[in-house]
């Protein structure tokens, strides 16, 4: 009996060790994980960008993203490039609300899409500060 009971305590030993989760909790890590990383883009809807996207105007839109990307392309090193491509979304929503809040003129949302650099974008600051009036920061 003695010699039974140790047989029946192998086998047991030999079942726990081939017990693993059930393939459906790898299955739907591995979803997440896969849902994850591909709603993860580089340039922000407006949706995204704006979260209802009723309180800044298109053209805006189309400054802010512009914004982001002559900041991201000029960043110093990748490690200033990462940083600022966490903050893509918030650059271009916080830009874009500036332009539609303050009333930027035509002539200086054109100057800030048309900037190739950053000294480019700050030269156009005096013309976004005549589309705002009064309204400073």
């Amino acid at each position: 009996m003695s010699g039974s009971k140790w047989l029946v305590i192998a086998m047991a030993c030999a079942a726990a060790c081939d017990l693993e989760p059930a393939p459906k909790k790898r299955a739907e890590q591995a979803a997440a994980s896969t849902s994850t990383s591909t709603s993860t883009s580089t340039t922000p809807t407006p949706s995204q960008a704006t979260g209802s996207g009723s309180d800044v105007s298109d053209a805006c839109m189309a400054v802010g993203v512009h914004f982001a990307d002559v900041w991201i392309n000029e960043a110093q090193n990748a490690q200033d490039r990462a940083t600022l491509e966490q903050e893509r979304t918030l650059m271009v929503r916080r830009t874009a609300l500036a332009c539609t809040k303050a009333g930027w003129t035509e002539d200086a949302r054109a100057c800030v899409v048309n900037a190739k650099t950053r000294a480019e974008v700050s030269a156009c600051q005096k013309k976004t500060a005549e589309g705002s009036g009064s309204a400073q920061r």
